[in-house]
């Protein structure tokens, strides 16, 4: 994701640009968990990074060229010099509801050699980032971290196997939240900015322009602007009007989850 050059000062943009580094690259979070059970945020799990990132993308999209967004609390980083910029820093995080839960089986036929585990046939299910294989003298914690081409997957412990029976089965916890971010709207235009940022977020055009980014997040609604004097480093007063937008956002925690492959009944005699 490109930024907008913010000043021809190359020190301070590279700088600046170094702390915005959260918009790029826009990859999932991992979440380390104890014992056998490896979690991580899915793509579409919407972790805070996409969260921002598509909020910062619309209103690049609905404002001027001119304006630059950059994302609140990075410490040590000046104001952009340009003279309407708008910072970004999320609030809450509120439940909607209750969890969804999805059990997905897996399972394939794969060996694996070094780090690479190569797939020679799936019988149901899928693979992708984050799945945990399962097989007899598979390392514990292994995790798939890339996908390639070919039905070859990047895996995190070096190993040996091989071609056997596999498994990678997963559950989704998913969790739909209502995220609110704070939009601070700087400088000579910001009342008219806010103004534009309120009536597109809470239109059919602006849930549109978030459906583009894929990233499964829905705008709801905004909070009315207030005008509240920033004053900068040199202690002078500058133009800034705040919003508080919702958005929403279902979180899916993905979990190693491990299925029976076959039922034994025994017959035990009471008498």
């Amino acid at each position: 994701m490109d930024f907008p050059d913010s000043t021809t000062d190359s020190a301070t943009l590279a700088a600046s640009q170094n702390a915005q580094a959260v918009f790029k690259g826009l990859k999932a979070a991992s979440l380390g968990l104890s014992g056998e059970v490896i979690g991580n945020l899915a793509p579409l799990g919407n972790n805070e990074t996409y969260l921002m990132a598509a909020l910062r993308l619309f209103i690049l999209q609905v404002l001027p060229d001119r304006v630059d967004v950059i994302r609140g609390q990075i410490n040590r980083v000046p104001e952009p010099l340009r003279d309407d910029f708008i910072v970004l820093t999320p609030l809450f995080r509120e439940r909607l509801s209750t969890n969804y839960d999805t059990y997905i089986d897996t399972v394939f036929t794969g060996s694996i050699a070094g780090n690479t585990l190569t797939v020679s046939a799936i019988n149901y299910g899928n693979l992708d980032i984050g799945s945990v294989i399962l097989g007899v003298n598979v390392l514990s914690n292994t995790v798939i971290t890339t996908v390639l081409p070919g039905y070859k997957y990047t895996i995190s412990k070096s190993q040996n196997l091989s071609s056997g029976k596999l498994a990678a089965g997963k559950a989704e916890l998913l969790q739909p939240i209502k995220a609110t971010v704070q939009i601070d709207v700087h400088g000579p235009n910001s009342a008219d900015y806010a103004h534009v940022i309120t009536t597109t977020f809470r239109d059919d055009y602006g849930v549109q322009i978030f459906n583009t980014f894929g990233y499964g997040i829905t705008p709801l609604y905004t909070g009315t602007p207030k005008q509240i004097p920033f004053i900068n480093g040199e202690l002078q007063v500058e133009e800034r009007w705040s919003i508080d937008a919702v958005l929403q956002a279902n979180q899916t925690i993905t979990l190693s989850q491990a299925f029976a492959d076959a039922l034994s009944i025994h017959l035990i005699n009471l008498e």
